[in-house]
């Protein structure tokens, strides 16, 4: 299970550069109800920063317990989808963390990068907007050369003005 709690659960030594991160809020509490990975930064000293995704094995378990987000037949896609989500978010949004730590502070957009008009990043309002049915936004799609597919997660276009999966050719600029 993942979650986004303060406290470490192993394998982080006392003088670790984690110790004192600061905690992402999050919709969700853990990966049992709808937690399916995040990213962020930590700074490790000045100016070193370390930035990181972070994904829970989507699946759904033998008595139906439902951990991350299992899109997928198969756990592995799920996986490969929330990383492909995730890392588009970190590098449309690399320092949100940075962000959330301004607070209110008017200063604190410097930090975003791309998101909504309601706050949410670039893979996140795909998904708010697929509501209950998130195949409309996780697919896989082939290969450009049509040896099989690959699970991702459409993001935001600008172009549509919502989720958009591959297109032939690239919209043409505005």
């Amino acid at each position: 299970m993942l979650n986004a709690d303060i406290g470490t659960t192993g394998g982080l030594r006392k003088n670790s550069a984690f110790r004192n991160r600061v905690v992402i809020p999050h919709d969700e509490d853990d990966s049992l109800h709808g937690l399916g990975g995040y990213h962020g930064s930590v700074h490790v000293s000045s100016p070193d920063t370390v930035y990181y995704s972070i994904g829970v094995y989507s699946e759904t378990e033998a008595d139906g317990t439902v951990n991350g987000i299992p899109v997928f037949d198969q756990p592995w896609k799920s996986v490969v989808a929330t990383f492909y989500h995730e890392l588009n978010e970190a590098r449309t949004d690399a320092d949100i963390e940075d962000a959330i730590r301004a607070g209110n502070d008017p200063n604190a957009e410097r930090f975003l990068g791309w998101t909504s008009d309601q706050g949410e990043e670039c893979g996140d309002f795909p998904v708010f907007e697929a509501s209950n049915d998130l195949t409309e936004v996780f697919q896989e799609v082939p290969l450009r050369d049509g040896s099989g597919s690959v699970p991702v997660q459409f993001q935001y276009s600008n172009a549509v003005h919502g989720p958009d999966g591959p297109i032939p050719q690239p919209h043409a600029r505005q």
